[in-house]
Order: structure tokens, then sequence, then C-alpha cells
């Protein structure tokens, strides 16, 4: 064997255990809803034993870079479009507010948790093409119980509140710029397996989208005798495939192409496992058929609800070509009533003018046994001044008092009001969380350039454990159950929120008119101030050959005159009578 070829060996020996740890697996949930909407569930997981290099195999290099170089032990990012609406499509199985949203575990050895944040979100702003540099210090906050780690913890101190942060931009909009590096992190980018289908078009055309990461440690074995670490990237659509076709009736077929605008072609050859599955449930309701018929049905039972999937392996699908899943409705799509949840928010305010206004969270209850026991967090821009006296809980006409409360007042341009509550919700009951407040006067620089259009507070975050059978599940990636419950987050809509706004237009008009009246004064005033007047005196001077040939034809023309004499003749010789008499 020769020496080239005895150390291409001994390198893919030495290279082979890092490749092996890596593992990729992209599924695809659909779930069909009696409502006639589709959810769509995409999840792109990578597992692996190392983020910090200097080997990457599957795991991003940019990413994975940023979170080492940052000392991140726990990071959560979403950028959503829309409203996810409980009542009508059930609990999420990753809940994302309106916007932007991003909260990060640092490890305890951070040296400076502020600086480490304010690179961190530098870093991801233009990774993501998105606007998160702006997640400063005024829309921060460190919550002491809202937020949880919800990967593996090894020591108490990394669960400490000083190395959360959280932020929050409410108005922040996705486009083609955040999807195009969100897909350039996989393994296979946009040119193989599921992530084919997340077609631009389509995506942003739905009733809600969200585009998700998210970083976490990871148990690396079954005894979690060492740790790994996990990067999923998640993408979760709703559709309104009633709304798509309605020559043959209000039916909600729908398929690969009405949904995506293309049909499955292929796997990606770096995952292990690429499946897709349809969820069943609504076939009580509304049956439905699939095409092609799936390779088998998988069961999932968490705390006593069990559900059924439809299961595609994309390789097997796509054996043959391209292929286009489809289901066909026998009947025409009817609304019916949906159940109502155990529990779900509202947001809104209260007040009227200019200057005082209210901020009011309902919290429905429909469990018939027992309280709920609910977290909340609202975290309020320094702008919206807070009077915390002002705070109180009712159920009807009866105040509460919270089991915990927690009020950090903000200060302004520097940090926002973050209150914290842990209520317990009795039975068929709303509770109210209200609380006054304030409108700021801002300078002139620190209003957007749609001043009037107003300012947008991000909403509560409710956190609580609720029952398993109202959560969208996926058969391999369930979240834990504690006591027949899952931990369900739940964000309230973003407040549309208008600050005293000066007439903008007015410094336009004076600039204007200032300028105009100076234009006008400043030419004559130049002109009087640089140019002198002079006075020419008259020359005696015998006129020219122009001037007494333009006589003479004057005196000829006057002749036919009867008694008349040209102008210019009586012009000159008057100055000459003048000067014989003298």
């Amino acid at each position: 064997m020769s020496g080239a070829a005895c150390i291409f060996l001994a390198f893919c020996v030495v290279l082979a255990p890092v490749i092996a740890l890596d593992t990729f697996n992209e599924s695809l949930l659909i779930k069909p809803l009696s409502s006639g909407h589709v959810i769509a569930q995409f999840d792109f997981v990578i597992s692996a034993d190392d983020v910090a290099g200097p080997h990457f195999h599957l795991v991003p290099r940019q990413l994975g870079e940023v979170i080492s170089h940052h000392h991140v032990q726990e990071l959560h990012l979403s950028l959503t479009q829309g409203f996810w609406r409980h009542q009508t499509w059930g609990y999420p199985a990753r809940q994302a507010g309106t916007g932007a949203q991003l909260w990060v575990w640092f490890q305890p050895d951070t040296p400076d948790v502020d600086e480490a944040w304010r690179s961190l979100v530098n870093a991801l702003s233009g990774l993501f093409c998105a606007s998160l540099n702006f997640m400063d210090q005024t829309v921060t906050a460190s919550p002491s119980f809202a937020y949880r780690p919800q990967g593996v913890v090894s020591d108490a101190a990394q669960s400490e509140s000083r190395l959360l942060r959280t932020a929050s931009l409410p108005r922040e909009a996705t486009c083609t710029e955040n999807l195009t590096p969100w897909q350039k992190l996989l393994p296979c980018g946009a040119k193989a397996g599921l992530s084919m289908l997340l077609n631009p078009t389509h995506l942003y055309s739905t009733s809600y989208h969200s585009l998700s990461v998210d970083f976490r440690p990871v148990c690396a074995d079954e005894r979690c005798s060492r740790l790994g670490y996990e990067i999923a990237q998640s993408v979760t659509l709703v559709y309104e495939p009633v709304t798509f076709e309605r020559r043959q009736g209000p039916r909600q077929n729908w398929s690969t192409k009405t949904l995506f605008g293309a049909g499955l072609f292929s796997a990606c050859a770096l995952a292990q496992h690429s499946h897709v599955f349809v969820d069943t449930a609504a076939n009580e309701t509304h049956p439905f058929v699939l095409t092609p018929a799936p390779e088998g049905v998988v069961q999932s039972t968490v705390a006593g609800h069990t559900a059924s999937f439809a299961v595609y392996d994309v390789r097997n699908l796509t054996a043959a070509g391209g292929v286009n899943l489809r289901a066909d409705y026998a009947r025409e799509h009817r609304y019916i009533w949906t159940p109502s949840l155990p529990l779900t928010v509202t947001e809104y305010q209260t007040g009227s003018g200019q200057f005082s206004v209210g901020l009011s969270l309902q919290l429905h209850s429909s469990q018939r046994t027992r309280p709920l026991e609910v977290a909340v967090l609202q975290v309020v821009p320094w702008y919206i001044r807070l009077y915390l006296h002002t705070l109180k809980v009712t159920v009807g006409d009866q105040v509460i008092q919270p089991v915990y409360q927690r009020l950090v007042p903000g200060r302004d341009r520097q940090r926002p009001y973050t209150l914290e509550l842990a209520l317990r919700v009795p039975p068929l009951s709303v509770a109210t969380v209200s609380v006054q407040a304030e409108r700021a006067f801002l300078k002139w620089h620190e209003y957007p350039p749609d001043a009037n259009h107003g300012f947008y507070l991000p909403g509560a975050v409710v956190s609580a454990l609720l029952p398993a059978d109202n959560v969208t599940r996926h058969p391999h990636r369930s979240p834990p159950v504690e006591q027949g419950r899952m931990f369900v987050r739940l964000s309230a809509e973003n407040q549309l929120v208008t600050l005293p706004t000066p007439d903008f237009s007015m410094p336009y008009n004076v600039i204007c008119l200032v300028c105009t009246v100076v234009a006008l004064a400043f030419g004559p005033l130049h002109n009087i101030c640089t140019k002198r007047l002079l006075l020419v005196p008259i020359s005696d001077e015998k006129p020219g050959y122009v001037t007494r040939l333009r006589d003479a034809i004057g005196r000829l023309l006057s002749r036919c005159r009867p008694g008349g004499q040209s102008p210019s003749a009586t012009a000159h010789t008057a100055p000459a009578k003048a000067t014989k008499a003298d």
C-alpha cells in the first residue's frame, strides 16, 4: 500500500467517529381539521455530539460558530406572520407569537451575559436577514419562571434567570429573505428532500406561517451518561383548501400540488428517515381517501389519548418518480361546532383619549373539576408607563390574589416593564388581569417613519399544564407529559397603541415657506449689495454711418406725409438748434 493511501486511510479512521455521530431526519405532518383548515408542519432535526467544530458534517457551520462563540446553552427563534386561532385550530405543537421572538439561555461561565446577548442578536440578524439587531435593552427582559429550559440541565445553576434573555419584535414581517437563509442551513438545502415543497408563492399565501430554529442539549443515550445537541428547524403552515376550488362545491380536497405547488420528488440523501404523516382523526366527521394508499398506520398514545397517523416513506413513495399525494372527500364540507379548549386567552385595550390607556388579559377556563394553574408574562415597552398599583385580578366581581407576582418597573429608554403572575383560575370562569398606564412623549427622532400607524405591543405569554388531546402532536416528537398533562405556552394578540404624535408635516411646510421667502428676497438684495448704479453722460460726438443712414431713410419716408417729419430727425435736430442758440 502506498504512503498516500495509508495517510488517507488513517484520516478516514480518525474522522469516521466524528461523522457517524451526526444524524438527520426530516418529516412532514399534515393534519386536516374539522373547520376546513389543514395544518402542515415540517420538521428537520439534526442530532450531533458537538457543535463547536472544528469538523462540521451535518451541523450548519454558520449556526454552530454563532452558538459556540456566544456561549449559548439553549436557543429558540421564531419568525411568524399571522395569529394562531386556538379556539378553531387547537393548540400548536410549537407556539410562536406574531413577529420575531427570541429567548436564549446562556452558559453559567459566560463573562458578560448582556454583552453576549447584544453580540448574538447582531449575528443572528445577519444570518437570517431579519431585524433582530433591534432587540436591544429597551425590549429585553429576564423573567423568573415564565420560561424554563427545554433541554437537559445538568446543574441547577444553568436554570438561573440571570442567564435568560428574551425579546420580541411584534412588527417584524417575514418574507423570502428569511426563508432563503433558513433553507441554506439544511443539509440538502432546497435542492432535495421535503424542503423542496417550501414554495414561497404558496407559503406566504397561507393563513398562518412560522419559521423556527431551536437548539438545545439532549441526552445522547438512554441512560443520559453523555450529552448531545439537537438543532430542530420547523415550519408550521395553516391552509384553507375549501377556498381553493369551488367548481364541485366547497370541498376540503387537498393535495401536495394545491398546498405547496409541487409534488414529492425525492428524499434528502443525508436523511436517515424521511416520512410523511397524515393525521386521520378528522375521518370521524369528514371522511377522506388518501391516494396513493399509505404504507401503514402508526398510533401514538399520550396521556391516555390515542392518535392515528397514515405513514409514507418518501424514498419508497418517490422510487418511480414524482408523486402527488392527495386526499379526496366524499361530501361537501360542513362547518360544525368545535369543542371548547381548557384554556383560551384574549387581550384588549381599555381607556380613551391620547394620554391614559389600559391593558386587560382574559383567561377563559372550561375545566369543570379543578382550577387551572396559569403563569402569565407581560413585557411592556417603556413608553407605556404602567401604574403598578392599579394591577388587579378579578373573577366576575370578586378580586383574587395572585399566588405569586413579580414586577420589574421600567426605565425610560433603558428597560421595559416586566410583569409576571402565577394564578389559580377557578373552574368554568373567566379571570381578568388588568392594569392602567399612560402614554409617554417621545423625542422626534424616536418615531418610526409611519408614526401615525401606531406602535405594536407584544402579547402576553400564558403557560399552563393542559390535557394532551387538544395539542397538535407528532408521532415521533411528542412533548413530555406530567401526570397526564402537557406543558402548553400560548401567546395573546399583539396590541396596536397610538402615542401622542406631532404633525410631522408642519416642519416640512415651514421649511418650504422659509426657503421660498429667502429665495425671493435673496436675488434683489444680492443685486443691490453687489452692483453699482452709474450715470452715463450724453456724448457730443457726431452720429455714425448707420445713424445717418437711418435718418436719411426716415426723411425720405416722411415726405410721403404732408408737413410731417420723421421722429428720428426731430430727435436729432432739436439738440442741435439748442446748441446754436447758445
